[in-house]
């Protein structure tokens, strides 16, 4: 039988843990260290932060290294938690979809404030991935009917798994297209997306986690980063009813091209709204 004194402590594997994300470049070693060792013990992170002095039996500390391990080859933290927070939900989600981003919250306050604004009910989301717009906004909003559309079928597994855990799967229909093929003629009176809008060229220079391990499929926006976007902008304009809102997550520099693919496909009242940092995040029109 071990002896538990000379068993790893919490604390200490915390911060053996955090000295080997630091030394592999990852940016918050310590609070991602707290996070792989809630992982394995099942605990929280308040938990971890408050019981430092707990001993890891040996098994904890093989699977928190392998891990670890994983973590330092730049494995993105939500695929090996299986999870990432979103707009105040926790998210499902895993290899074939991108993990939720904070700066995406923008894309549903716009689509809330719009819905509240007119008691909107029929809302669609493009590019849905893990469902995590989909599934917020249809939480926020009790008696609306989000309809969610992705090429990827592993995608769109994910968002039915969130939607279920969310309790939301009743109002969240969710079909397998091409952008807002799938969707009626004037159906939405609300679209959202996040579509991709990286381009091609810049795919080394992404990091590690991005480029190595998130699906190119949701990030590519070819040579310009909008050629996606702007067969959408078309999409998007058949799919809302007249004086409907569109509204779609863009890069930090594509505002004024935005605009102008959004201006040809028959937009009007069309704006730029900037994230915290300042920057071009999300694009809106209405039909």
């Amino acid at each position: 039988m071990t002896d538990s004194g000379c068993l790893p402590s919490v604390g200490a594997m915390v911060e053996a843990t955090a000295e080997d994300l630091a030394a592999a470049g990852v940016e918050m070693p310590r609070l991602e260290a707290q996070l792989l060792v809630a992982q394995v013990l099942g605990w929280s992170r308040l938990q971890v932060m408050t019981r430092p002095e707990h001993r890891i039996v040996e098994e904890y500390e093989e699977a928190l290294g392998r891990l670890s391990s994983a973590r330092r080859r730049r494995a993105p933290l939500a695929y090996l938690i299986g999870r990432r927070e979103f707009y105040g939900f926790e998210f499902s989600v895993g290899p074939g979809v991108l993990a939720p981003r904070p700066e995406t919250e923008l894309l549903v306050d716009l689509a809330l404030e719009e819905a509240r604004r007119r008691g909107a009910v029929r809302m669609a989301d493009v590019c849905t991935g893990s469902g995590c717009v989909a599934v917020a906004l249809a939480a926020a909003l009790p008696g609306s009917r989000v309809l969610a559309t992705d090429v990827s079928q592993a995608a769109l597994a994910c968002a039915a798994r969130n939607a279920a855990e969310q309790g939301v799967s009743g109002r969240v229909g969710l079909v397998r297209g091409h952008l807002a093929l799938p969707l009626r003629s004037g159906w939405a009176e609300i679209l959202v997306a996040n579509p991709p809008y990286v381009p091609s060229s810049v795919a080394s220079a992404l990091q590690p986690e991005v480029a190595c391990y998130e699906p190119w499929l949701a990030l590519d926006g070819g040579a310009s980063g909008l050629a996606i976007f702007e067969e959408l902008a078309l999409g998007a304009r058949r799919a809302l009813e007249p004086g409907g809102l569109f509204a779609s997550e863009i890069g930090y520099d594509q505002g004024a091209a935005a605009i102008t693919l959004l201006r040809d496909a028959g937009f009007a009242d069309i704006v730029i709204v900037r994230d915290l940092a300042g920057l071009d995040r999300v694009v809106t029109g209405r039909a």
